[in-house]
């Protein structure tokens, strides 16, 4: 019996057959060899030979030779998985006291070597600063009741600049 398969946007005729006797396994070794899709990932539909997914171990009797031709979609992906990944990433919540305390340490410290300058009078501390640039709901423009100056941030990039201009010349 011929096959027309369809898969995605492409359809593929006059590529494969089923024949009375032969075993879902071989057909869907067929189809890999034709598509690239693996046989852990196909899902073979086709409503009047089979109903719902072909399932593994069946041997097509001789009812489906009787059929003039068969169309059977196809669903899956040829696309190679991602590995999984090698550690198991930690999600704030799973941290005990101790290791939250441990990892916002590690971050003020980080943040602390990689600020450019502070002006104590005017200033707190400089904040790890997310990887996108935006500066965190922590970080103020007024320190103070009494005091109000630009973000850390700001200062940092100023002094970076100063730093650049007295190296440039």
């Amino acid at each position: 019996v011929p096959v027309t398969l369809k898969w995605s946007k492409h359809t593929f005729t006059n590529h494969l057959d089923i024949r009375p006797g032969s075993t879902s396994e071989s057909f869907k070794d067929k189809v890999c060899s034709l598509t690239g899709v693996p046989v852990e990932r196909q899902k073979l539909l086709c409503k009047p030979a089979w109903k719902g997914m072909l399932q593994d171990g069946i041997t097509f009797d001789a009812a489906i030779g009787q059929m003039s031709e068969l169309t059977v979609t196809l669903i899956g992906s040829a696309d190679v998985l991602p590995d999984a990944p090698k550690e198991r990433p930690k999600f704030i919540e799973d941290l005990t006291p101790e290791e939250k305390a441990e990892a916002d340490a590690k971050a003020e410290a980080k943040a602390l070597a990689e600020s450019e300058g502070m002006i104590v009078a005017l200033q707190t501390p400089p904040i790890a600063r997310h990887a996108d640039g935006d500066r965190p709901a922590t970080e103020m423009y007024q320190y103070s009741r009494l005091v109000t100056g630009v973000p850390q941030r700001q200062i940092e990039d100023l002094l970076r600049r100063r730093r650049q201009e007295n190296a440039d010349r």
